[in-house]
């Protein structure tokens, strides 16, 4: 090639190229608009990254976060809904049985009926007062009781040391009574029992004699045979917190375990002549307190005076009793009847169950609905009601139609709770249609836009292609003349 045909071919490819340029980038432009258009069209959606519209995308994500809390607030609304079916259907069988046990009343208030009928009569009422209390402590919804207090597990644990030896035979006396206290209130009792001294396990400090149980027969059983072991020495703090499982020693016959339920009031009773001897842990009274506490657990003592001090702020941080055995097992009747009293005061009154209906932690997003609400015979005030007499039986008239208003106002609450999350529940679903209405706008393709826009990005980009091929062939058929 000589010289002029190699200044002329560069001149033609400077002068190719300058003109190329501008080409090249509107076909690129072309191919990026057609990239981005097919991507929408194929995802449905408007903003494939953040680079497509970063404001847009960052609403889109609160919406859609909006909207699945809101679809677990409306779950939450419509599981309250089903728990309020479940109690009113408690709340019919209690209402039909005290409108029987009115019938009976109302018989036995007459001087017609006879000792043998009036017999009968009471037979049928006795049973029917204990149905109602059966049926108030089983109607749950999960484990949450609709109809009555929450149960009571409480665990007795027992110093069985040498030097108990007439406060033991006194609770294997007075214990049967304090728990038919709680059952005449009406309330669900499980109950177990742990012998406390190292002796026994060195390990833990503890024995189970018997882990909770409502079987009042098996429990007794074990109770007629617990007796002392010996001189041992006592960690409380170690071994209530080993006992409740909150922090389990590895003892003689491992861990102990007791079945808690899930919505019981927990409750310990611990009963010792006197105060920490011994470690079995790192745990102090402050450390064992707060667990317990944290937990849910009330603690209540009974000691001799003068270590009150080892126990004071375990009981003050889980709001039990800590009570002076004065003398060697006397008096244990009202220490225990106190005992009894505080458990059955903090069971009522019930708290209303509040329901989760909205979004945010405020108040405002929640709705204190209408139960649990407490129709137990000591709640309706008929659980020292009989039929056996002529005058306890019109006795009982006016009682009862003072607990069937009671139920009528059970009734009333949960109704009106149900309608309030009724409403609730649409309101949240009308919400949840607006959000989701909000994202589509926000989020999802223009179909015709887009398939507009592709069409004209395909048309600029085959235009390019053959303006290029052309542009090409030029190119081409110059080069043997530049090259001659």
């Amino acid at each position: 090639m000589n010289q002029s045909a190699s200044q002329g071919s560069l001149r033609l490819h400077i002068r190719f190229d300058s003109e190329a340029r501008p080409f090249v980038r509107h076909h690129q432009r072309a191919r990026t608009a057609l990239s981005i258009s097919l991507e929408r069209l194929t995802s449905g959606v408007r903003i494939n990254r953040a680079a497509d519209d970063a404001a847009g995308l960052a609403v889109s994500s609160n919406l859609r976060t909006d909207q699945k809390s809101g679809q677990m607030a409306l779950r939450n609304v419509h599981d309250a809904m089903e728990m309020a079916t479940t109690a009113e259907s408690g709340l019919v069988e209690v209402a039909d049985l005290l409108q029987r046990m009115r019938s009976l009343a109302v018989a036995g208030a007459s001087e017609t009926i006879a000792s043998e009928e009036r017999s009968y009569l009471q037979d049928e009422y006795g049973q029917l007062l204990a149905e109602i209390d059966r049926i108030a402590n089983t109607t749950t919804f999960g484990s949450k009781r609709l109809l009555a207090p929450k149960a009571i597990d409480l665990l007795f644990m027992i110093d069985t040391s040498s030097s108990m030896g007439l406060e033991i035979p006194a609770f294997r006396t007075e214990i049967p009574a304090f728990r038919q206290t709680l059952l005449d209130a009406g309330l669900d009792v499980h109950m177990g029992l742990a012998g406390v001294s190292n002796t026994v396990d060195f390990q833990d400090g503890t024995t189970t004699a018997i882990s909770l149980t409502g079987d009042t027969a098996a429990f007794d059983s074990v109770l007629s045979s617990f007796a002392i072991t010996g001189v041992g020495l006592m960690d409380p703090y170690s071994t209530m917190l080993d006992q409740t499982g909150l922090a389990p020693l590895v003892g003689d016959n491992g861990p102990e375990r007791h079945n808690f339920r899930g919505d019981s009031q927990k409750v310990l009773l611990y009963a010792a002549d006197i105060g920490q001897e011994t470690s079995l842990s790192g745990a102090t009274e402050t450390s064992a307190a707060l667990a317990l506490a944290d937990a849910g657990y009330a603690v209540h003592v009974m000691t001799r005076a003068g270590f009150e001090p080892d126990y004071d702020e375990i009981t003050t941080a889980t709001g039990g009793l800590l009570q002076q055995m004065s003398g060697f097992g006397v008096g244990f009747d009202v220490m225990l009847d106190n005992i009894a009293q505080d458990i059955i005061t903090k069971a009522r009154p019930v708290s209303p169950i509040e329901v989760q209906a909205g979004i945010g932690s405020g108040a405002e997003h929640r709705i204190e609905f209408g139960v649990p609400v407490d129709v137990t015979t000591l709640a309706l005030g008929v659980n020292g009601t009989d039929v056996a007499t002529l005058g306890t039986a019109r006795g009982a008239i006016d009682l009862l139609d003072t607990a069937l208003d009671s139920v009528g106002r059970a009734f009333a609450a949960v109704g009106a709770g149900y309608n309030r999350l009724e409403s609730a529940a649409d309101h949240q679903e009308q919400h949840l249609m607006a959000l989701a209405g909000a994202e589509s706008a926000m989020l999802d393709a223009d179909y015709a836009y887009e398939t507009s826009a592709m069409t004209a990005a395909q048309i600029v980009e085959q235009a390019g292609i053959a303006v290029q091929a052309q542009a090409t062939d030029m190119l081409v058929a110059a080069i043997p003349a530049l090259l001659g």
